[in-house]
């Protein structure tokens, strides 16, 4: 029992004001790592959204850039149009601007693209692939 002329308080009293102390302390410590980790998250959910409206708005150009180019087989004398659909591969000729700079050749912007999914996971292709060359009239899209 204290006296009236001690004043202070008990080792029981400080020692669960430190308990109750360091558990507010863990909890606001965990709150903070908690926020952090959702931030995160949330910042790579936004580059693979940036990056996949980058994707996409590129494949919708270059698909509504499609230009009907017909050429005529040499072996069959039959004209063919150089568009080719096959399992997981769209090759076509496209007019868009892309990487091939159309000064540097007399297609007059025409070019070859092939989207395609390559599953080779070793490459650093694996994944969707957008390929553009020069169009090749003898042997389309080899």
């Amino acid at each position: 029992m204290k006296s009236p002329s001690q004043s202070g308080f008990t080792l029981i009293e400080v020692l669960i004001a430190m308990v109750i102390l360091v558990m507010i302390i863990g909890m606001v410590t965990s709150a903070f790592d908690m926020g952090a980790k959702s931030w995160k998250k949330g910042e790579e959910r936004n580059e693979l959204s940036r990056r996949m409206r980058i994707i996409s708005d590129i494949i919708g150009r270059e698909i509504r850039s499609i230009y009907p180019v017909r050429y005529k087989d040499k072996g069959t004398n039959v004209t063919k149009l150089l568009f080719c659909l096959k399992q997981k591969r769209l090759d076509f000729i496209s007019t868009s601007e892309g990487l091939i700079l159309s000064e540097e050749s007399d297609t007059l912007g025409i070019r070859e693209v092939s989207l395609y999914i390559d599953t080779n996971g070793g490459t650093p292709e694996a994944g969707l692939v957008l390929r553009e060359s020069l169009p090749s009239y003898e042997e389309p899209f080899n």
